[in-house]
């Protein structure tokens, strides 16, 4: 929309026919996913690069209620960079992948913490009452009062989880069920409140520290350590 008068003005009238056409666009994609997984009645879209544009989601989806899951930074960059070490070791990796697992640029591995989440907190506080963060460290060490929190912010039933069970293994579950490397072992898997805490097992102490002083700007925001903790 800053652009408009450049990019937008030869295409439409003004910055409404704009939001108009952007919005039907929305309201075609949303149909056709209630087509495909009917008799489903709620639809939930989980993709971090929704955030990128999470002010526009919040306008043009009224009706809309957002969860963002927010973890530890260090655990976050960890968990990507594990996604790196899984496709070199299953001979699939990019040459930009397998210079990351053998260099180990965990700031490089960082920038998308920063990216997706500045776009959401510079939006969430006008909004606050369709947005509800969700730490992940509070949902895999106290799943039943997080899960109350989401019932209650969704209006989901969710009374028939249990957090030490599996997941349900749905017919439309395919990301959760694939085999690419981008997919973590922990899908369909019970919690693990271990995860918690689990950049140890990756970074050393020093670059944990790295990670935490990149993200500082974000991460304070979302009530995560200070840099130079561990």
């Amino acid at each position: 929309m800053e652009k408009f008068e450049v990019r937008g003005r030869p295409f439409f009238p003004d910055r409404d026919a704009l939001r108009d056409y952007h919005r039907h666009l929305m309201d075609e994609f949303a149909s056709h996913c209630f087509d495909l997984f009917a008799p489903a009645t709620s639809l939930v879209l989980k993709s971090p690069e929704i955030s990128v544009y999470f002010a526009e989601a919040l306008e043009l989806m009224p009706d809309a209620r957002f969860v963002v899951m927010t973890r530890d930074p260090r655990d976050q960059v960890a968990s990507e960079w594990r996604i790196r070490e899984r496709a070199v070791a299953a001979g699939d990796a990019s040459s930009i992948e397998r210079l990351i697992v053998r260099c180990r640029p965990f700031m490089f591995v960082a920038q998308p913490y920063v990216r997706y989440y500045e776009p959401v907190l510079a939006a969430a506080a006008e909004h606050s009452e369709r947005v509800m963060f969700v730490r992940f460290e509070d949902l895999v060490q106290q799943p039943g009062p997080t899960v109350d929190r989401l019932a209650q912010f969704t209006g989901f039933d969710l009374s028939a989880y249990e957090a030490t069970a599996k997941w349900p293994r749905l017919a439309d579950s395919y990301w959760a069920y694939g085999s690419s490397h981008e997919d973590t072992p922990a899908y369909g898997e019970a919690i693990q409140p271990e995860r918690a805490g689990a950049h140890t097992e990756v970074m050393s102490s020093r670059e944990a520290r790295r990670v935490a002083r990149f993200t500082a700007a974000v991460a304070t925001r979302l009530g995560y350590p200070t840099p130079g903790t561990s």
